[in-house]
């Protein structure tokens, strides 16, 4: 079943970023379009998507024992 509109502005850490920077409100309605590609948030998808891979970096290299680890 697909998700809907109300759950996924909960819960995509991308799109409320998104919405964050774009000083709008993460509602289902701004959900909406920014599935569609539409709306504020649209405009800073590509920044809050390399916000959320960089903190997945983080606690990647953080359980790994940070800088302790040489990957050479």
């Amino acid at each position: 079943m697909k998700e809907t509109n109300a759950k996924f502005a909960k819960n995509n850490r991308t799109f409320t970023i998104a919405c964050g920077l774009a000083k709008t409100p993460a509602t289902p309605r701004q959900a909406s379009k920014f599935r569609r590609g539409r709306g504020k948030a649209t405009r800073f998808a590509r920044k809050a998507l390399s916000i959320v891979n960089q903190e997945t970096i983080e606690k990647i290299f953080k359980k790994e024992g940070g800088e302790e680890n040489d990957h050479k």
